[in-house]
């Protein structure tokens, strides 16, 4: 149990690793049944693996975060609609692929110029890349959300 316990703090070794380690330390684990020793590695996994989800993250959902977590004062809190007007007051909007539109030398995509003043943390030119559809590029042909 130390090494295992020295495995955690260390955080070199893998949830596999842990599990593994905690396996050949059992002493009565060849008087099991399969159904009790498939129980018992599930009920380790479960505690020692740990695992996560990586969600995409859009300017909505990170201004209702900020709102809700965090302080709202640091994006003079907006909400989702908010930013939403802000980009069409300022006429900001969708451009299928850069392919249609051209990137020119210096790599710009796009033919316009852009001039933000931003006080939100960057909040509003996230919202803006974000309808312009230079935020999430993806490699393949994309279609219209």
């Amino acid at each position: 149990m130390e090494e295992i316990e020295m495995l955690k703090a260390e955080g070199k070794g893998s949830g596999k690793d842990l599990i593994a380690k905690i396996l050949d330390s059992h002493s009565a684990l060849d008087q099991k049944t399969a159904f009790a020793l498939a129980k018992y590695t599930l009920r380790k996994t479960k505690k020692y693996h740990r695992r996560f989800t990586v969600y995409p993250l859009d300017v909505p959902l990170l201004a209702s975060w900020m709102l809700n977590n965090k302080d709202a004062s640091r994006i003079m809190e907006l909400r989702e609609e908010t930013l939403a007007l802000v980009g069409s007051w300022s006429n900001v909007h969708y451009t299928p692929s850069p392919s249609e539109v051209g990137v020119d030398d210096s790599g710009h995509v796009g033919q316009g110029r852009w001039l933000m003043v931003d006080e939100t943390g960057g909040l509003l030119v996230a919202a803006a890349a974000e309808k312009l559809g230079i935020l999430h590029m993806t490699h393949g042909k994309e279609q219209r959300p």
